[in-house]
């Protein structure tokens, strides 16, 4: 877990490690589960493709931690809030840069996360890869 104490930087950070990098099926969707605004609500749009719902998420990451197995993700900088709080006090938008590659190597992909958060929920996840 994070230890950010912004509720907003802390989620995108450990969507990052406890659902990316997890390789135990059932601790990632329960993770996913967590961290997402409900399934109907929860969206994650990669290079590929847009993923709805919580079942579609868990089948893209169950996909990239298959193919990637034992890669870890580390921040590069720290989380930006855009902007700090929304007009309703109730949404939030950050973004982290990071790196993904094998553990102790330099990252092989690099990118970043802009997250929309409500009630301190990923509802979508924008994945913009460098």
């Amino acid at each position: 877990m994070s230890t950010d104490s912004n509720p907003a930087v802390a989620a995108i950070q450990d969507n990052l490690h406890l659902i990316f990098e997890e390789a135990d099926a059932t601790k990632r969707r329960a993770a996913i589960e967590q961290l997402w605004a409900n399934s109907e609500d929860a969206v994650f749009v990669d290079p590929e493709r847009i993923w709805r719902g919580h079942d579609e998420i868990d089948q893209c990451i169950t996909s990239l931690v298959e193919k990637f197995k034992g890669w870890v993700f580390v921040e590069i900088g720290d989380a930006q809030l855009l902007p700090e709080k929304g007009p309703d006090g109730g949404m939030q938008v950050v973004r982290q840069a990071w790196g993904y590659g094998p553990p102790g190597e330099e990252p092989k992909v690099k990118g970043q996360d802009v997250a929309t958060l409500v009630e301190g929920k990923i509802q979508m996840l924008v994945a913009i890869l460098e």
